[in-house]
């Protein structure tokens, strides 16, 4: 990769149905549209949000990878032509629903094949086995060198492989129907995800449905502002008191204790996590860049 230029970005999209997962991917590919960047969505779910786009062939029944993925190497970038967003569905040439194995080969096929663009698959652990994961991890790994942005669409954070979260550049959090609390020991961060968690359903529960918030697995950030951080701290000891009364008994080496109570204890480490897991200066919610938390009201969600 040439100095200066960006390194492939790897993105995972979290929640249930119905919180806005598609129509806020579609606000991003359609900025990278804007840049100049090619999108390929394999729409397993053949999302009404994404039926605008045309189709491009692939023949998932052709013995040779080349002939499966023929028009998928065409679509590259042209200089002087506008950048394009299209599809691929998951029906056979004759028009029957891909197989399990077809989706997966579609999926590989694709990650090899499609360079220099934006490629977004929807629910890939609907389709991949146990085997199949970790051959699917192994080749994002492979082909990130071909400039390839993926963004990858789950129901829940516990889906995400454990081995793919090293490759991990954010992760969208909407709404999820289970807690972090059941892949505890699977995350890379539960303290990061924890705190993001609360924050989101705060928020949902508040009635914003449609809110997602940003974090940074790279570098361990929330992008979020720090007074809906601030709230997630607190909820965050509420929820877990024993983990205040240790740090407000803490004292330094000639035995004194470092708090003179809970709450300056609570007020020390909210400053200490802010530090740790919010940018500076902190990212604000603006369309069309890694946002916090959004709420925006609309028609349809999905």
């Amino acid at each position: 990769m040439k100095e200066g230029e960006r390194q492939p970005m790897l993105m995972v999209v979290t929640g249930h149905p119905k919180v806005g997962k598609s129509y806020r991917t579609l606000q991003e590919l359609l900025a990278l549209k804007e840049k100049g960047r090619n999108i390929l969505i394999f729409d397993t779910n053949l999302e009404g949000t994404f039926a605008q786009f045309p189709t491009i062939d692939f023949d998932v029944e052709a013995e040779r990878e080349q002939d499966r993925a023929k028009w998928v190497r065409q679509f590259r970038p042209v200089p002087g032509r506008p950048a394009e967003i299209r599809r691929v569905v998951p029906f056979t040439k004759s028009g029957q629903p891909m197989s399990l194995d077809q989706k997966a080969t579609t999926c590989y096929d694709l990650m090899k094949f499609f360079e220099d663009g934006c490629l977004l698959l929807e629910d890939v652990n609907n389709y991949l086995t146990a085997a199949a994961t970790k051959h699917f991890v192994s080749s994002i790994c492979t082909f990130r060198h071909r400039r390839q942005d993926v963004i990858i669409h789950l129901q829940a954070t516990s889906a995400i492989p454990p081995r793919l979260w090293q490759n991990v550049t954010y992760l969208r959090m909407h709404h999820e129907s289970t807690s972090v609390d059941r892949i505890k020991t699977r995350l890379p961060n539960y303290q990061l995800n924890k705190l993001a968690e609360l924050l989101i359903n705060r928020a949902y529960n508040a009635g914003s449905v449609f809110t997602c918030l940003y974090l940074d697995i790279q570098h361990n950030k929330i992008l979020t502002k720090e007074p809906f951080f601030r709230q997630a701290v607190q909820d965050y000891f509420m929820q877990f008191p024993r983990e205040l009364d240790r740090i407000a008994g803490q004292r330094d080496l000639e035995g004194k204790k470092l708090y003179a109570n809970r709450q300056q204890a609570l007020e020390e480490e909210t400053k200490r996590l802010i530090a740790d897991y919010l940018p500076a200066p902190a990212v604000s919610p603006k369309a069309g860049k890694q946002v916090s938390i959004t709420s925006k009201k609309r028609r349809k969600a999905s």
